[in-house]
């Protein structure tokens, strides 16, 4: 014991039980349990020989299932799950996708979000298509220049697929400054299922459209169509 009360080693000293545990001095190895942990240095190894540069080195067999468990009244509660597998699973612990998340009650949410104004919180997912060409997709807020919006991003070609407008709710497929409740951006709107109405009173919501080989009908109020004849080319 040193002048301030401290306890000091200055070789090794070695108790044996059913674990090896051994204490150097503080500018040594510093303290082992032969069955598998290791504090050194400010760093911990679990089921390897050291830290490997790291402060927290987790190291199983092939076998072995990783749990960071927050116990509950009945001791259940594992919260985080790190299969062999590589799968993670959170609120499960038999994880069989890259990363699946369950929740036993009805409601269950993602939650991305961000403090700082115009922040861009989104979700990324990449793979290859059917030509094996990467594509890389993205949804949420403020992707494209700081709109505050909610977009469908595609990153392989950069455009914005799909826009809804926090201020007016308008939505923009193929652009992202929709000026109508829906703005297309194409030179095509298709309606491919055809259909005929067989009297001027069928049932209808006003602004229904319907089209079959010799006419378009349009619901011009509740119940009411209107037909235009279709004619071929002079």
């Amino acid at each position: 014991m040193n002048g301030q009360g401290q306890d000091i080693f200055p070789v090794a000293a070695v108790f044996q039980s059913s674990a090896t545990i051994a204490y150097s001095h503080p500018e040594n190895a510093g303290l082992t349990i032969s069955s598998g942990l290791v504090v050194a240095n400010g760093a911990v190894a679990i089921g390897a020989a050291s830290s490997a540069g790291s402060r927290l080195w987790l190291q199983g067999s092939e076998a072995d299932n990783f749990h960071v468990q927050v116990s509950s009244q009945d001791g259940t509660g594992k919260i985080l799950t790190v299969s062999k597998d590589g799968n993670v699973g959170i609120g499960t612990v038999t994880p069989v996708y890259p990363l699946s998340v369950y929740r036993a009650a009805g409601e269950g949410t993602f939650n991305f979000e961000s403090g700082a104004d115009g922040a861009v919180v989104q979700n990324r997912l990449a793979g290859l298509d059917s030509d094996s060409q990467n594509q890389v997709w993205a949804t949420g807020m403020n992707i494209t220049d700081g709109r505050a919006g909610f977009e469908v991003y595609d990153y392989t070609d950069g455009s914005a697929r799909m826009y809804i407008s926090t201020g007016t709710g308008h939505v923009g497929i193929g652009t992202n400054s929709p000026t109508a409740p829906l703005h297309v951006s194409a030179d095509v709107f298709r309606v491919e299922v055809s259909s005929t109405i067989g009297a001027s009173g069928t049932p209808c919501n006003v602004g229904d459209i319907r089209w079959d080989i010799d006419y378009i009908y349009v619901c011009v109020e509740a119940d009411t169509w209107k037909r235009a004849a279709l004619t071929t080319w002079p």
